[in-house]
């Protein structure tokens, strides 16, 4: 019985003596450290930290991208109403009525947008011949003030004559 415990220790031994010394050296054949506990966790805690930057990067981007489009959308309709001031304008023009400051009230998508529409007018003779000639701005605006989010204005000018 005691040369089979003597092989039992021995065995055991053996195996401790190569378990140290896989621990102690790496394939280098440098020392490893023998205490890297926690070295994980700090890992782990620098790529969730990564990644929630990416994901707040990556949500700002987005709600800037959506009021960019806002705003352009906006100035895309301050634009059309203006136009349509500058046509409204046109044809009260030609047709004898130019006054300043009026206000036009579009409808549809664009009734969020005051209108108003300037026109001067001067009278020319040329070789005989009499026309006016109307100078036509047309101012189109929301009611938000002027550097708030929900401002959005256009104008846009056009001359115009009777010849």
């Amino acid at each position: 019985m005691n040369s089979y415990v003597h092989i039992g220790r021995a065995m055991h031994a053996a195996h401790t003596r190569a378990r140290a010394a896989m621990h102690t050296t790496a394939p280098t054949g440098r020392p490893m450290p023998t205490r890297q506990r926690g070295f994980t966790l700090v890992t782990a805690i620098f790529l969730l930290v990564v990644l929630a930057a990416m994901g707040a990067f990556m949500v700002s981007i987005s709600g800037t991208q959506h009021f960019t489009s806002l705003y352009a959308l906006q100035g895309a309709k301050a634009y059309h109403a203006a136009k349509s001031g500058i046509e409204w304008g046109i044809a009260n023009a030609i047709a004898g009525t130019c006054s300043t400051g009026q206000v036009v009230s579009p409808q549809g998508s664009l009734a969020d947008f005051t209108v108003i529409v300037d026109c001067a007018t001067s009278s020319h003779n040329e070789a005989g011949i009499d026309y006016d000639v109307f100078q036509i701005t047309s101012s189109a605006s929301t009611s938000a003030a002027l550097g708030t989010p929900g401002f959005a204005g256009r104008q846009i000018g056009a001359v115009v004559t009777n010849y």
